[in-house]
């Protein structure tokens, strides 16, 4: 998966990751902060996270991950970081254990970013 980090990728993952509808004020690249906005279920409104960039942001995006998953973030010798998730395989979900995603970016946020879209992906039976 070759997404760059930025408001696109933030839409698909609140989208594909977290479960929201994301609705567009304006093209994606000139959104200014809140102007872009998302609602859940009960109709209540956001300001579109920066998920890919920002890591408190990401670690929401972790958080929200099914329990099925075990996700690992660390750094690499090099500098650059990784997200690897695992299906735990004690859950009752549809998800075997053993690695589901492993994705190596420049920055964390945009590791768990991409792993999280992958892993959602495979578990779904979706192309990753």
């Amino acid at each position: 998966m070759n997404k760059v980090a930025g408001r696109e990728l933030d839409a698909l993952v609140a989208e594909k990751v977290m479960g929201w509808t994301v609705h567009w004020a304006s093209p994606p690249e000139l959104c200014p902060p809140g102007a872009s906005y998302w609602r859940d279920g009960r109709q209540v409104v956001f300001a579109l996270p920066y998920y890919s960039i920002d890591i408190a942001a990401a670690w929401k995006v972790v958080e929200g991950l099914p329990s099925a998953f075990w996700p690992e973030v660390g750094r690499m010798d090099d500098g650059r970081w990784y997200c690897e998730i695992v299906g735990r395989g004690d859950t009752p979900a549809d998800v075997s254990p053993g690695p589901i995603a492993r994705v190596v970016a420049h920055t964390a946020p945009h590791a768990i970013c991409l792993a999280a879209l992958h892993a959602v992906a495979v578990v779904s039976g979706l192309p990753a």
